[in-house]
């Protein structure tokens, strides 16, 4: 089956053949028109600049939060083994 078209890109008649309902080959792509227009590009960059941007910020407030629950960690391990050490009857002084 063939079917003659348009191409969205140049307006030149397209040729298309279909085997079994399924498009095969598409002619005319390789057109000297631009796809994407220098706005498309544009909004583009941008988009990715600022999902960029929202990732950065995501992560810092990952590592933030993990320098925090560590400097906790920490703290609750000292709190510990110096009561512990102190119950003992051992002198701190020696730590």
């Amino acid at each position: 089956m063939i079917i003659i078209d348009r191409d969205h890109i140049s307006g030149q008649k397209v040729t298309v053949k279909t085997n079994l309902n399924h498009v095969v080959c598409l002619l005319g792509r390789n057109s000297i028109y631009q796809r994407y227009s220098t706005t498309d590009w544009d909004t583009a960059n941008r988009n990715n600049f600022m999902e960029a941007e929202k990732q950065r910020g995501l992560a810092e407030r990952v590592r933030a939060d993990l320098f925090r629950t560590v400097k906790v960690t920490d703290q609750m391990t000292r709190t510990r083994q110096q009561c512990n050490t102190r119950k003992l009857g051992i002198d701190s002084m020696l730590l």
